[in-house]
């Protein structure tokens, strides 16, 4: 399973965020999944990260998941502010 989060510049939300979310994942996804991060910021991963194609302002770049190519099958996004518990 892929899963997916997007994270832009200039808001309130930054790459800790994205570290919080993908290991609140390592601890609680019962099933194998590979983990990305669409964003114009350069993030410094272990895991994906996925460059953002457009400038759009805030939460308009999530429609980028959607862009042709960016991933294959069984897709899960999650925003940044979502706890796995």
């Amino acid at each position: 399973m892929n899963v997916l989060c997007v994270l832009k510049s200039g808001g309130v939300y930054d790459v800790s965020w994205v570290h919080k979310l993908y290991a609140g994942l390592r601890r609680h996804m019962p099933k194998p999944f590979t983990f990305n991060c669409l964003s114009d910021v350069r993030l410094d991963l272990n895991y994906g990260g996925i460059r953002l194609a457009h400038d759009w302002p805030g939460w308009w770049s999530k429609i980028e998941i959607f862009r042709h190519g960016v991933v294959e099958g069984p897709t899960l996004y999650l925003d940044l502010d979502t706890v796995i518990t």
